[in-house]
């Protein structure tokens, strides 16, 4: 079961990826869930900050999950900067009820962007969850 669970995070990050993201299966929600971002041996500045997606899986592929309403300026993530060396991580709560609300059951994935120096590359990560009923 340990080396299944470790097989699916590492299938959710290509060789150079600056970051890994865990899920802790037993936090996960309709509202959100808990996500540990481990820094990766890539080198570089890389950052992160508060800021995530989801997305849904459909038959047609990955799609994005709708935000609540499509007016609203959804620009309230905390604009703060994480750096991590090499080996360390980060656990962060993610509470996605006031962006989504509840998710319904199904396959989803959650992403987060890392940046590299003052923005000279940037890279999505991603990890795969379920929401069961």
């Amino acid at each position: 079961m340990l080396l299944l669970a470790l097989m699916t995070v590492l299938a959710a990050c290509s060789p150079g990826d600056p970051y890994i993201l865990k899920i802790k299966k037993s936090s996960v929600t309709p509202t959100g869930l808990t996500l540990t971002v481990h820094r990766t041996i890539v080198p570089g500045d890389w950052s992160f900050g508060e800021d995530f997606l989801v997305e849904r899986k459909t038959d047609a592929g990955w799609e994005s999950v709708p935000v609540l309403d499509p007016d609203m300026n959804y620009a309230f993530f905390v604009s703060i900067g994480y750096e991590l060396f090499p080996g360390l991580w980060k656990t962060m709560p993610i509470d996605w009820s006031w962006l989504y609300g509840e998710l319904p059951p199904g396959r989803y994935r959650i992403g987060k962007t890392a940046s590299r120096g003052k923005g000279e590359s940037r890279v999505t990560v991603r990890a795969e969850f379920e929401i069961k009923e």
